[in-house]
């Protein structure tokens, strides 16, 4: 019995190995297809992973010969098929067709990744255009509809709460995590506390980025940071505002900087960090502190 279920599901998977893409399309454009988008469509989405910026501060901005925009490199820049692709740079004002000569082999070698994929999708679902088999003038007319639609912050609003049907979107402003501003009615904020851990001095956070220090948010709210007391006072004040602002949860990426085993440290072992530079400090002595504070989390 167990002998003929492999056989089957064997025949199966050759049969869908073998099935191809006309067969695949000759499939979307039955009624039976098209029944189950229509009610999957119309389930509305909670989006609980998101990193969308200002409208006016969107980092795929180019300068163009048409102005600043949004362009056909600002959508592939910002995807993150860049980390598996090289996108040809966009120079400032320069014209379409000169990044395009350069730019339209880019995806030759990287067209079977997920990356890839979901942006592909997006560009036929939006616009009407198969990137796997696009030309040069449906690229330059996509460029120039996208720069058109950016001209306007009702496109995004449209994309996101009509054509994906998203109801709630859980933003993560990881360029400004201690602003908890919100810039879209379909936004709660995410309050990501990755960078608090290494609050045992000043000189771990950079000036061009007062919305990501404690420092400079204690200085704000004329709270001192003198001592890991003080900090801990500013962590309990930061919390506070962050659940007046609306943040709704917590965030941290620090499994991408170090390992998860935080240890239960008392305070006396974080102390030991406390105002001295990394530079002077063991390893052993910056993951107690960190372990610490994200125990005091």
């Amino acid at each position: 019995m167990r002998q003929r279920f492999l056989a089957v599901v064997v025949i199966v998977l050759s049969w869908l190995a073998m099935a191809s893409p006309a067969s695949a399309q000759a499939t979307r454009q039955t009624e039976a297809y098209k029944r189950i988008k229509v009610k999957l469509d119309a389930v509305p989405a909670i989006d609980t992973h998101d990193h969308l910026w200002p409208f006016d501060r969107l980092p795929g901005l180019r300068e163009t010969t048409r102005g600043k925009g949004m362009n056909l490199s600002s959508i592939w820049g910002n995807s993150y098929w860049t980390q598996v692709g090289r996108l040809t740079p966009w120079q400032p004002k320069m014209e379409f067709e000169d990044w395009w000569k350069d730019a339209k082999d880019d995806w030759d070698n990287s067209r079977a990744t997920s990356f890839y994929r979901y942006t592909q999708i997006a560009l036929k679902d939006l616009y009407g255009v198969d990137w796997d088999r696009v030309t040069d003038e449906q690229a330059r007319e996509l460029d120039r509809k996208i720069f058109d639609n950016y001209r306007d912050q009702k496109w995004l609003h449209h994309v996101v709460t009509e054509r994906a049907n998203i109801e709630l979107m859980f933003n993560d402003p990881y360029w400004a995590r201690f602003a908890f501003e919100k810039s879209y009615p379909f936004e709660v904020i995410v309050f990501n506390i990755t960078s608090l851990v290494r609050a045992f001095h000043a000189s771990e956070y950079g000036s061009e980025n007062p919305f990501d220090s404690p420092y400079e948010f204690a200085t704000k709210h004329g709270l001192p940071m003198n001592s890991l007391d003080d900090f801990l006072k500013v962590l309990d004040r930061l919390f506070l505002e962050a659940k007046d602002k609306g943040a709704v949860c917590l965030k941290s990426t620090l499994a991408y900087q170090r390992t998860l085993k935080f240890d239960n440290v008392p305070k006396e072992r974080a102390e030991v960090a406390w105002g001295k530079r990394r530079s002077v400090l063991t390893p052993e002595q910056v993951k107690d502190f960190e372990d610490f504070v994200f125990w005091s989390i």
